[in-house]
């Protein structure tokens, strides 16, 4: 939303010095080398807002949790470190898929594989529109009923629900969502860093 009202306020100016620009194109054989001066440097700043800008929406995101998984509960890769008030930061992009995929394990043997139960926890109705959430991740993975031979699947879509596209398409590169799912594989302690994490994973 920040970003969003930025970029409409640099529009905005943009269109403003344009005008400008246009007004005073007629008179620019008698326009003094210091007021030329001025002109350029005032829209040579907007373009640099507005590319700052652009590049902000692009850059990934500093808290590496995909699942927004909240604080408390232990996961390796934590950092100490929380935004929001009540979401876990974690170390890398990796661990904090892991956490994903280690909190969807969970609710899957508690929920014994109901897709409804599990996405009405995970994302309860105080805060979410929970049946759209739901259809979303049943149209994704093809099932409302799901084993842990669909956690990919379902961490895939609620990784696309939770985050922007350019954001989520950064955690579903290969490289990232593939470590992160088989890290979830194994119990870690809390603490553990993702180097601990790949070594540990390394020894079996």
């Amino acid at each position: 939303m920040v970003l969003v009202k930025r970029v409409v306020m640099h529009a905005t100016v943009v269109m403003v010095v344009l005008v400008a620009v246009v007004n005073v194109s007629v008179a620019t054989v008698s326009m003094d080398l210091t007021k030329r001066t001025m002109l350029e440097e005032i829209i040579g700043g907007i373009a640099n807002l507005w590319s700052r800008d652009n590049d902000e929406a692009e850059k990934p995101t500093m808290f590496n949790n995909p699942g927004n998984i909240e604080i408390g509960q232990g996961y390796a890769g934590e950092t100490g470190d929380t935004y929001a008030d009540r979401f876990a930061v974690f170390d890398s992009p990796q661990m904090g898929v892991r956490a994903l995929g280690r909190d969807l394990k969970t609710k899957i043997k508690r929920f014994d594989g109901d897709l409804f139960s599990i996405i009405n926890q995970f994302a309860p109705d105080n805060e979410n529109d929970t049946n759209n959430y739901y259809e979303y991740v049943k149209d994704q993975v093809g099932s409302d009923t799901i084993t842990e031979n669909d956690l990919g699947a379902v961490v895939r879509a609620i990784i696309k629900m939770e985050n922007k596209p350019e954001i989520a398409a950064q955690y579903l590169d290969d490289s990232i969502i593939n470590e992160g799912l088989e890290l979830a594989q194994m119990s870690f302690d809390a603490g553990i860093s993702l180097d601990e994490a790949r070594e540990l994973l390394r020894k079996g």
